[in-house]
């Protein structure tokens, strides 16, 4: 009896194009990419410095192509945000540091 794993023979996920530093002014609206590819497609997480962004913040909201929009920006923003792809047969990341700054 021989079982194949048909999850290994796939690749892992590729992001395409993900999140880049920015810097942007308290209040300004941020936008993070994540455009990845992967069969299946793959399932997108953001985390900041580490933990997933809670997503019960009405000024944080993933968009349907994987980018996180976050709004009313404030000082606490500022951190290394993360990208995650992943599919059954693997992950990819994509980090971006972040700055929130007061201006004027």
């Amino acid at each position: 009896l021989e079982v194949t794993d048909v999850v290994a023979d796939r690749p892992p996920p590729i992001i395409r194009q993900g999140p880049v530093n920015q810097t942007v002014a308290v209040d300004g609206t941020l936008v993070l990419s994540c455009v990845a590819t992967g069969v299946p497609a793959p399932t997108i997480l953001w985390r900041k410095d580490g933990l997933l962004i809670p997503t019960q913040d009405s000024r944080i909201k993933q968009q349907e192509t994987g980018a996180l929009q976050i709004r009313y920006a404030k000082l606490g923003d500022t951190g290394r945000y993360t990208c995650t792809a992943s599919t059954p047969s693997g992950e990819a990341n994509w980090s971006a540091y972040i700055e929130v700054q007061e201006f004027g």
